[in-house]
C-alpha cells in the first residue's frame, strides 16, 4: 500500500537493484528536469498495466484537483491565458481556471451589450 508517498509492508527483495533504479530517477530529473521524470513515470505506469502489473492505488497526491495545462484562445484564435504545471512556484487549479473563464464571459457579455 501507498501512503503518503511512501510503501509500506513491501519488502525489498533486492535492494541494490533498486538504488540503481533510484539513482538512474534520480539523475534524469537532474539532467533533464521534473517533467521528464514525470513523463518516464508515466510511461512505466502504462507498460506495468499493459504487463498486468498491479499497483496499489496512492491514498494522496501533491497535486488534489490540479490539471496538467490549459490554455484559453479568444474568438480570433489568440491565446488568452496560459495555466501551466512547468513552473513549481506558480501552480494552478481548475477553480482558477473556472474564475478566469466565467470573469472572461462575464465581461464578453458586458462588451456584446453595451453594458
Amino acid at each position: 500500500m501507498l501512503f503518503d508517498g511512501i510503501s509500506h509492508q513491501v519488502p525489498d527483495t533486492d535492494p541494490g537493484e533498486t538504488e540503481e533504479w533510484l539513482d538512474s530517477f534520480d539523475s534524469v530529473i537532474g539532467t533533464r528536469g521534473r517533467s521528464r521524470g514525470r513523463f518516464l513515470l508515466m510511461k512505466l505506469l502504462e507498460r506495468a498495466r499493459s504487463q498486468q502489473v498491479e499497483f496499489p492505488a496512492t491514498v494522496s497526491t501533491p497535486y488534489v484537483n490540479t490539471i496538467p495545462a490549459v490554455f484559453i484562445f479568444g474568438q480570433d484564435g489568440k491565446e488568452l491565458k496560459r495555466f501551466t504545471m512547468d513552473d513549481p512556484s506558480h501552480q494552478f487549479t481548475y477553480d482558477q481556471v473556472e474564475k478566469y473563464l466565467i470573469d472572461l464571459l462575464g465581461s464578453s457579455k458586458s462588451a456584446s451589450t453595451g453594458s
